[in-house]
């Protein structure tokens, strides 16, 4: 899903403390350090010739003892385990886990290490190794393992916990501000899918509080989820546009534009003034390669109240770029301040060689903002292009 910015109170969950007051009271550790005394070795057992079910079931044993705060007892099961399946990222991140709780974070660091060398790539330890790459001075490479969580899963709010409370110690509150804000945001879209949960499993006949409970998965990125929801509550109301609508994002979210066209095109005939419903269609239909049809229904969507840009996307989408360049420009005429609008018609420019023309949009771009760095590379960009170009 593409990552939104969202405001600092989108969660309405702020206190009155301040950015740092409220970034060390919500300090619940990822993963807490418990200093005990370091792992006895493990005795027992077959050692290297363990089998591989053995050391499955030693793992499933750490795991559980680990979810129950009984460290060295999962240390123990684990170590056995990874004795008889060394290459298992599943129990080299869980041992990662075990030694950072012991207060071992070399050991932790390597564990890691070896997890993700292995394809554990599970936002939850990518958070815990940046973590423990924090406590070990290595604040870059801890920056690079959160942002790594959050590219693996943009709803998981202890990496951006993690994330604001580290820039609030480099001395950077803007970034740290703006990471507490996602935390805040996504904590309180959890939230919201709990309670919608919980108030479905109280009523489960009850359509509308089912599609809010698909509303608030899919809010969490939980696409799939949020689709088989759908498909469940239009087996009893086929006709509802807003599930119909949901659906369609959901399947296109998941990359299902087969599902996608049939649930937007359907809420699109029952919704024929919905000029927003007609270009997620035509661009569903881009994905299907549909480009006839995606230009007519986006085309159709102007007469419903879409804008001009919207439909001049959708033309630069199946290369009509004389067409986009067209609507681009109806689009301007009516909104002249519209940057964003004058550095696609730029770029469309460009790809059709007319350097000079690009050229004078980007200096208009300058011209309302001077500090605009996308417009001051492309216009350098577009000048060598005049240069090597004969005349």
């Amino acid at each position: 899903m593409p990552q939104q910015e969202h405001s600092a109170g989108a969660s309405g969950c702020r206190s009155p403390r301040g950015l740092r007051g409220r970034l060390r009271g919500s300090a619940s550790g990822v993963c807490g350090v418990v200093l005990l005394t370091l792992l006895p070795a493990c005795g027992g057992g077959r050692g290297p010739e363990r089998s591989a079910a053995e050391a499955l079931a030693l793992r499933n044993q750490g795991l559980a003892l680990l979810e129950s705060d009984r460290i060295v007892e999962a240390g123990r099961a684990l170590e056995a385990a990874a004795r008889g399946a060394p290459n298992d990222g599943v129990t080299a991140a869980a041992l990662g886990r075990v030694r950072a709780a012991l207060g071992d974070l070399d050991g932790a660091r390597a564990a890691f290490q070896l997890a993700r060398g292995l394809g554990a790539l599970d936002p939850a330890l990518l958070a815990e190794a940046g973590f423990v790459e924090e406590q070990l001075g290595d604040r870059e490479e801890a920056l690079a393992l959160y942002r790594a969580a959050l590219a693996e899963d943009p709803a998981h709010a202890p990496a951006h916990l993690r994330l604001a409370q580290l820039h609030d110690r480099m001395g950077e509150p803007e970034a740290a501000a703006e990471a507490l804000a996602r935390f805040e945001h996504w904590t309180a879209l959890a939230a919201a899918r709990a309670a919608a949960v919980a108030a479905l499993a109280a009523a489960p006949d009850d359509l509308v509080l089912g599609l809010r409970a698909a509303e608030a998965e899919a809010a969490l990125g939980e696409h799939a989820a949020a689709l088989a929801r759908c498909e469940g509550l239009l087996e009893r109301d086929p006709g509802n546009v807003d599930t119909l609508r949901l659906a369609g994002r959901a399947a296109a979210a998941i990359g299902d534009f087969h599902a996608a066209e049939q649930r937007l095109g359907a809420a699109a005939l029952r919704s024929p003034r919905d000029g927003e419903l007609r270009i997620e269609h035509a661009e569903v239909l881009v994905a299907l390669g549909e480009r006839e049809r995606a230009l007519a229904s986006a085309i159709e969507a102007r007469d419903r109240g879409a804008s001009a840009y919207q439909v001049g996307c959708i033309a630069r989408a199946v290369g009509d770029a004389d067409g986009a360049l067209r609507w681009f420009d109806e689009h301007l005429a009516a909104e002249p301040e519209d940057l964003d609008v004058r550095l696609a018609k730029a770029e469309l420019l460009i790809a059709a060689a007319r350097y000079d023309e690009a050229a004078a949009l980007y200096r208009e771009v300058l011209a309302r903002d001077p500090e605009h760095d996308g417009a001051r590379g492309s216009l350098a960009y577009v000048e060598r292009l005049q240069r090597s170009t004969p005349r």
